[in-house]
C-alpha cells in the first residue's frame, strides 16, 4: 500500500530554545535523525528529503516503530546523498517522500514538513 506522510520532525539540539525543528546535516557520514507519523509506514522503508531546487538530498530508512500518547510513529535516520554548491539558495525548505521497497512504484505523495528545519548546516 502507498505510504502516507502526515507529520515529520527533525532531531533537535537541546537546550537551544530556538531550535525547535532540528537540522539536516550536509556533512558526509553524519546522520540526521527524527521521527515521522502517518499510515502504511513500516521499519525498513526508505525516506528521502530533497531541497526545493533539488541540489541537496538525504536518503535513509525508517529504523524503529514507537507508539506514544499521540499515536504510532517511526524513527528515521538519513545521510546527505547529494550536496551541490548553491550560493543562490535562499531557503532551506525540504520535501519528504517515503518509499516501500516492496512497492517502489507507489511512493508517498511529497510532503513539506511544517515547520521545516530551521537551518541546513
Amino acid at each position: 500500500m502507498k505510504p502516507v506522510v502526515e507529520n515529520v520532525k527533525f532531531q533537535t539540539v537541546h537546550p537551544d530554545p530556538d531550535n525547535r525543528q532540528g537540522y539536516l546535516h550536509l556533512d558526509a557520514g553524519v546522520a540526521s535523525q527524527g521521527f515521522i507519523r502517518g499510515s502504511n509506514l513500516d521499519v525498513g522503508q526508505v525516506i528521502m528529503f530533497f531541497s526545493k531546487n533539488g541540489k541537496k538530498a538525504w536518503v535513509g530508512w525508517l529504523t524503529e516503530y514507537f507508539n506514544d500518547s499521540y499515536g504510532p510513529g517511526w524513527f528515521w535516520t538519513v545521510q546527505c546523498a547529494k550536496n551541490v554548491a548553491d550560493p543562490d539558495e535562499t531557503g532551506t525548505e525540504v520535501t519528504v517522500v517515503v518509499v516501500d521497497p516492496g512497492s517502489p512504484t507507489t511512493p508517498s505523495d511529497p510532503k513539506i514538513p511544517v515547520p521545516n528545519p530551521d537551518d541546513v548546516p
